[in-house]
């Protein structure tokens, strides 16, 4: 079929594809829209008084991430720009913000197509990767809550700017539109600088889909792409600078990471670091095609690092995702070109957070295979599609219906896990038992669930579950001084005194400035009656932070108490 009998017919039928993507997107998705904010969601957008407060839009341009007292030096001011419009049309309202994700995903799918068409795989190819697409599991963390809308925005922008990029040939004033579009996906997450490299795969693919691909045509065609790469290569630039202004680096700085728990590949030195990596992407390869079980947290000592470099997890990783793209080309020799370009497509969008360039701030993220899988969705419908050559098309059509059926099915029950924080602590020590940070998510939780609870044998079995969450995060990491303080928090509210000082001074004796603790143990010893190493602790601690207003009233209290009993002292004598 000529390129323009293609287009005619995807107008065609895009009625029907519109319609059938958006129920792919919502039956499974529906029921998780009316969840709370959870995990990130809570510092990054709940608890960040900017979307409430600020009123002009472009301070998005000019702040970090995350607010000031977690800045990481991540520039993602277009995400933040869509939390400030979010904010200012619902308020800071959990199901709003899901469903603008929802809304995004959608636009997403529907690109997902297109691109797929423009590619030339076929409109049945096409609509099968978007409807997989759509209702996989492993996107879940993505789409509903509202710190996975970066992978979203990031990924619409850098669809249009490739779907733009093909047509350059017709009309090289496109590719400022793409160029445009290049840099909002910037804006949106740092990851989208794989369009550059995803550019040069493109213009080769679509290349060898023409017949008149002769060296002489290539070189030509280089020759002419070469401004177009210039702007792109420009528009990247400007993104640094943006970025530069702005935070003043243009790096993320990786303050508020602990290597040792969130990427212990950042501690490994070369060949295990890449060895680590490699057996890491094989885990998520094996979650796109099996996404039985899944996760929010894969910190320490969930994945754990290798050892050797010869780790079979990672080398059979290597094997398979060469091999099986290999044996199909072989087999089927017309669409090499295609399976090629899908495995190099998917390469070059695991780089930026797959830890082989830069170490990420996360060993492993299921949001972060957001933009990967796109390329594996492709290829699973192509691999589906050349079933219709062995089977009836019934029978093909009957498996393609139970694959996206299952996936929904899965994607639904996967989205009662993000109802609230408890659900998804209690999920998280279920899928990840082995990581540090599910079982200290899941203390905190329960310590916040007993806050609530009425019944004072009920809060203090809860309290008492949540010194056992933090006993088991502490047996995976000793060194994990968090579950030291939020165990000493619990077993204070308990009772356990002794207890409770033991953890807190073990976390002084390391972090002698941390607040928190400090007060927690000034507040310990007062309600003990020593009142005057209350004093002195909080003597230092007022030195170190003069402007914290809790502390100082609650230093002034403590004062008040001293002299009310001196007082009293004085008068029994």
């Amino acid at each position: 079929m000529t390129l323009s009998g293609n287009l005619k017919k995807t107008r065609r039928i895009f009625p029907y594809v519109f319609g059938v993507c958006l129920l792919a997107v919502l039956i499974p998705y529906f029921d998780s829209l009316w969840g709370d904010f959870v995990f990130d969601d809570v510092p990054l957008v709940q608890r960040d008084r900017f979307y409430v407060q600020e009123d002009n839009p472009l301070k998005c341009w000019t702040r970090d991430f995350w607010k000031e007292n977690m800045k990481q030096g991540l520039y993602r001011p277009f995400t933040l720009f869509s939390y400030w419009v979010n904010a200012k049309i619902s308020g800071i309202h959990s199901p709003a913000f899901r469903i603008g994700n929802l809304i995004f995903h959608f636009l997403v799918t529907i690109l997902v197509f297109n691109f797929a068409v423009r590619l030339r795989f076929g409109h049945w190819v096409a609509m099968f990767a978007a409807v997989l697409f759509a209702v996989h599991p492993i996107h879940t963390e993505a789409v509903i809550p509202a710190f996975g809308r970066g992978e979203l925005l990031c990924a619409i922008f850098l669809l249009c700017a490739l779907i733009i990029h093909s047509h350059i040939g017709k009309n090289k004033l496109l590719c400022i539109v793409s160029g445009l579009s290049f840099l909002f996906a910037c804006w949106s997450k740092e990851h989208a600088l794989a369009f550059l490299p995803l550019c040069v795969l493109l213009d080769l693919y679509l290349r060898t889909q023409e017949k008149s691909s002769d060296s002489t045509g290539i070189k030509n065609f280089a020759r002419s792409m070469a401004p177009v790469y210039l702007l792109y290569v420009c528009i990247a630039a400007v993104f640094f600078a943006s970025r530069y202004f702005a935070l003043g680096t243009l790096i993320p700085s990786k303050n508020n990471f602990n290597p040792a728990i969130d990427n212990p590949i950042a501690l490994c030195q070369f060949p295990l670091n890449v060895i680590t990596a490699l057996k890491v992407q094989g885990l998520s390869l094996f979650k796109f095609f099996w996404p039985a079980v899944l996760s929010h947290d894969y910190s320490y000592a969930q994945l754990p690092p290798s050892v050797s470099v010869f780790d079979w997890k990672s080398w059979l990783t290597v094997v398979l995702f060469l091999g099986v793209p290999g044996l199909i080309c072989v087999a089927f020799r017309k669409l090499k070109f295609k399976i090629v370009f899908l495995l190099a497509a998917y390469a070059v969008c695991i780089m930026p957070a797959g830890n082989f360039i830069i170490m990420a701030g996360t060993i492993f993220g299921e949001r972060l295979q957001y933009i990967p899988s796109i390329w594996l969705c492709m290829f699973s419908a192509l691999a589906v599609s050349l079933l219709f050559r062995k089977f009836s098309a019934k029978t093909v059509l009957v498996l393609s219906a139970a694959i996206i059926i299952a996936a929904s099915v899965r994607t639904y029950e996967r989205g009662k896990d993000w109802d609230n924080q408890m659900s998804l602590a209690t999920a998280g020590v279920r899928s990840a038992p082995n990581s540090v940070k599910t079982w200290n998510n899941l203390a905190i939780q329960l310590g916040e669930y007993s806050d609530k609870e009425k019944d004072p044998k009920e809060q203090a079995n809860k309290y008492k579950e949540a010194v056992l969450a933090c006993d088991r995060a502490i047996s995976i990491y000793p060194p994990c001084l968090n579950s030291y303080a939020n165990r000493g928090i619990y077993y204070s509210l308990l009772g356990y005194y002794d207890e409770a000082e033991k953890d807190f001074r073990k976390v002084i004796s390391l972090y002698p400035k941390d607040s928190h603790v400090n007060y927690a143990l000034g507040a310990l010893l007062a309600d003990q009656g020593r009142l005057d190493e209350a004093k002195a602790l909080w003597e230092k601690l007022i030195k170190i932070n003069p402007d914290d207003q809790v502390l100082r009233k609650s230093y002034e209290k403590l004062c008040a108490d001293i002299k009310e009993k001196q007082a009293g002292s004085e008068k029994t004598d």
